[in-house]
């Protein structure tokens, strides 16, 4: 199993873009973001192709491809279909470590459940 990790300085979330992102702080040197498709908000794309993520470059995003997400309050976790066609994420799995304040994270659960819409029963909330 191929995994990426990232101990996230930086956390950044637009509700109204339904966007999160996570930093190494390091100019971004590393980082992962999930953003819900702009025109397909509240249509559930076969296969999550409504939800796109990227790694490190646009060239290593796509959209779609995820198995299942969990989030709980110190951890971000996405597992990767491994049958999906054209895998542009060359990882199994995303582990991302990150801290932030208590409204911080609601508005990171909010973010992230309106990002996964339709996609319910692939998302873990731990709380």
């Amino acid at each position: 199993m191929i995994v990426f990790e990232l101990l996230a300085k930086l956390v950044g979330i637009e509700e109204s873009f339904d966007y999160i992102g996570f930093s190494s702080g390091e100019d971004n040197e590393h980082y992962f973001v999930m953003q819900r498709h702009e025109f397909h908000k509240e249509d559930a794309l076969p296969n999550l192709g409504s939800v796109y993520s990227e790694i490190d470059d646009q060239c290593w995003g796509e959209y779609g491809g995820i198995k299942e997400v969990t989030l709980n309050r110190e951890r971000l976790i996405v597992h990767f279909d491994p049958s999906r066609p054209n895998p542009h994420i060359n990882y199994d799995e995303v582990r991302i470590a990150f801290s932030v304040n208590d409204s911080e994270f609601q508005k990171l659960q909010n973010t992230l459940q309106k990002i996964m819409l339709g996609y319910e029963d692939r998302l873990n909330l731990i709380n």
